[in-house]
């Protein structure tokens, strides 16, 4: 059954109160409209966490765009081109063949303009397969590599047996002759290292940061939890130890 936009709106607010039910009653929903507009509140709600949340506010990191100033040069380029072309526009006068050369020039403008935005739009499709070609090519090289698996491997053993990475523990690692817990070590420098590196491609634009959120956001999540006492440590000695992958977990926290 149809409902006006006004009525939709009315029962979502009911939904969304806790009244559902008379809502439904109110305004004889069938069982079917009812999952519908349980799911469109659930989304309206979601939309306006998202919106305003404070994670989206403080915590979201932003990322260059390395071609805007280019695509941004194309587009004022074309549009001043046009813009001429429409000012020799209003001097044609089809009756005066002395005003036949402006049309050309006019012609001229337009071709500029459309070249200028063509090659914008060229640029920033380019810069973007590329940039999705490199993530994808960085993101596979880390199941390719064996240094990545060993080191999390390694790293899996220090979550197992003390769930949290600390300073003393670190300490304790290094000063230790167990062959073992030298080898946990390394592991965890690496993967800390990794993903600072990743984190730095993100942040400058050179990373797609969609594709490192589906393939790695669990990676990154469950490394940095663990580690960010020490990571805390580090970053008290020197605040900017591993800034962009703390960076980079504030940007993946939910919403």
């Amino acid at each position: 059954m149809y409902h006006e936009w006004a009525v939709q709106r009315s029962i979502c607010h009911g939904i969304l109160q806790g009244r559902a039910e008379a809502v439904f009653s109110t305004y004889t929903v069938d069982a079917i409209d009812q999952s519908a507009y349980r799911r469109m509140a659930d989304d309206a709600l979601t939309v306006v966490i998202r919106r305003r949340s404070a994670a989206k506010r403080y915590f979201r990191i932003r990322i260059k765009n390395p071609i805007w100033i280019g695509i941004a040069f194309a587009t004022t380029f074309g549009a001043l081109a046009f813009a001429a072309a429409v000012v020799l526009a209003r001097w044609i006068d089809l009756a005066n063949a002395q005003t036949y050369p402006i049309v050309g020039a006019m012609a001229g403008f337009c071709a500029i303009g459309v070249a200028a935005i063509g090659w914008g739009v060229s640029g920033w499709i380019t810069h973007r397969t590329a940039r999705s070609k490199l993530t994808m090519d960085v993101v596979a090289a880390r199941f390719a590599q064996p240094a990545f698996n060993d080191a999390l491997t390694a790293f899996n053993t220090i979550r197992r047996e003390h769930h949290h990475v600390t300073s003393a523990l670190v300490d304790h690692l290094a000063a230790s002759p167990d062959e073992n817990d030298r080898k946990a070590l390394q592991g965890l420098r690496y993967l800390l290292n990794y993903f600072e590196f990743i984190a730095v491609g993100v942040t400058e634009g050179e990373l797609d940061e969609r594709i490192v959120a589906q393939t790695l956001r669990g990676n990154i999540t469950y490394v940095y939890d663990t580690t960010a006492l020490y990571i805390l440590d580090l970053q008290a000695k020197n605040p900017r130890t591993l800034e962009h992958f703390t960076a980079l977990r504030r940007h993946y926290r939910e919403p």
